[in-house]
């Protein structure tokens, strides 16, 4: 009775989250992505991973979102159980007119251990693994394909980007982030139960450092931690 109160309660919990990282659907195909600590995962010695999506093309070739996504990994055993796994992961998000683009590469490490279980399935084994990233990123965007209200003529009714805009911005080119330091980490746990079938259930907290994001270098705005 107390584990059904319990789990009911947890279901209505809501919790406040800020997010500003692209998605994925099929989120097992990008485990380093969601979780530090579900590498190693898979059948083999090495695996590697490459995704593109190309949403909202039918609005135009401008307002479609563009997403590439790169991880490998390699895990060396230290036993029939154990393991550490070390993986690299890359992202490129790019979307709207002015061609906003998200761009990171991160390094990531974790240890695997099997804490209980049968190796022949005649009990459940538990494998519980923790791991950590850390990585670079940057944020750019295209200044040249933004316009302002006052880049708009009255008089003509028409957009005159050659009109000052009045905004901190170098509306000519390129404007982007700093180049950022950001840290990840999670932990994993799977249960692997006779007839081969199994579960898994994890934390992971991303943008443990908080970088800051801002393309005016202004240090004031920052990259949510995400959980």
């Amino acid at each position: 009775m107390k584990q059904i109160l319990l789990l009911s309660i947890f279901m209505f919990l809501s919790f406040a989250l800020i997010s500003q990282d692209p998605h994925f659907t099929q989120r097992p195909m990008h485990s380093l992505y969601l979780n530090p600590g579900s590498g190693g995962q898979f059948e083999g010695q090495m695996q590697a991973t490459l995704i593109y999506r190309d949403q909202w093309y039918a609005l135009g070739d401008d307002l479609s979102f563009r997403t590439f996504a790169f991880e490998g990994e390699y895990k060396y055993m230290l036993n029939t159980h154990d393991f550490w796994n070390i993986g690299i992961r890359a992202l490129q998000d790019k979307s709207g007119i002015a061609n906003y683009r998200q761009t990171q590469f991160h390094i990531s490490g974790n240890y695997s251990r099997k804490l209980s279980g049968d190796t022949y399935g005649r009990k459940p084994e538990h494998i519980l693994s923790a791991g950590f990233q850390i990585g670079l990123g940057q944020n750019a965007i295209d200044g040249s394909q933004l316009w302002f209200g006052r880049q708009y003529d009255v008089s003509t009714l028409t957009i005159d980007v050659s009109l000052p805009s009045g905004e901190p911005l170098n509306t000519s080119g390129n404007l982007s982030s700093r180049i950022f330091l950001d840290a990840n980490a999670g932990i994993f746990w799977t249960v692997n139960l006779p007839r081969f079938n199994s579960f898994s259930a994890g934390i992971a907290v991303h943008h443990l450092n908080t970088p800051g994001i801002s393309l005016l270098n202004s240090g004031d705005d920052k990259l949510s931690q995400k959980y």
